[in-house]
């Protein structure tokens, strides 16, 4: 199994996992040119997804939807059904729970605290090997944590430095709902969970959705590995997901 970002952070999110002649695209945050670009530097053009998983309705998560539904309506669509209703789609047909078998990939989605709808964060499994997609975490609640443990790489949100928040620019009012169980999850968090899974066996973290304004890929690097560190966990690769630009290929 095979997994590459295009783009995390507040301005868009896309990625890919891909095995075999299986392609599921995670987030269309990014426009349908830019996916299409990414897409071809994975060797394959939008009409070859098996299918577009989309974590919630933040427009930095869709919006690029509308212009890859538009151009490609036969890519199977799938979301939480709260998400598919604030969309305007029918829940009936892309709204899903538990697990999707999805071509040679097995989809689990697990719900995740946010202040949208109903935002999920996704599993995926070739019958060996787990990886985990959670990002927009107000916090690590219980279904999050059942999910994501166990999982040999975890994409991961370390969104902004509770220093740099509470002193930035941000209004008030945001920096509340930022740093809220319903906001996103601090270098402090993403690092005391990077802890508990490396325990568990995730051999890789890419630390996701890094705020440009409240954080520095550094910053939260040193964060998480430093936790890692004390707990003896010097195993477990640690990296930072491009904010633009495309990742490199991870193995899972």
């Amino acid at each position: 199994m095979r997994f590459r970002t295009f783009s995390s952070g507040s301005d868009g999110n896309s990625a890919l996992v891909w095995q075999s002649g299986t392609y599921i695209l995670i987030d269309a945050g990014i426009s349908l040119r830019r996916i299409t670009k990414s897409l071809a530097e994975c060797g394959i053009t939008p009409d070859k997804l098996s299918a577009v998983l989309i974590t919630h309705e933040h427009r930095d998560h869709i919006g690029g939807l509308d212009m890859l539904h538009k151009h490609y309506p036969d890519i199977p669509l799938y979301m939480s059904c709260g998400t598919a209703r604030a969309i305007g789609l029918d829940d009936a047909e892309c709204g899903f729970s538990g697990t999707l078998v999805i071509g040679d990939l097995l989809a689990g989605a697990f719900e995740t605290s946010h202040d949208s709808e109903q935002s999920y964060g996704f599993t995926f499994s070739d019958g060996k090997r787990k990886l985990a997609y959670a990002t927009d975490l107000g916090k690590v609640t219980a279904a999050v944590q059942n999910a994501v443990l166990g999982a040999h790489m975890a994409f991961l949100e370390s969104n902004h430095d509770s220093r740099m928040l509470r002193s930035g620019p941000y209004p008030y009012a945001l920096k509340r709902r930022i740093a809220g169980d319903s906001g996103h999850l601090s270098n402090d968090d993403a690092a005391d969970f990077a802890a508990l899974l490396a325990a568990n066996g995730t051999e890789q973290i890419s630390l996701a959705h890094l705020s440009h304004e409240n954080n520095a890929p550094q910053i939260a690097l040193d964060t998480v590995v430093s936790r890692l560190n004390c707990y003896g966990y010097r195993d477990t690769a640690v990296d930072v997901a491009p904010r633009w630009d495309l990742s490199n290929i991870y193995e899972v």
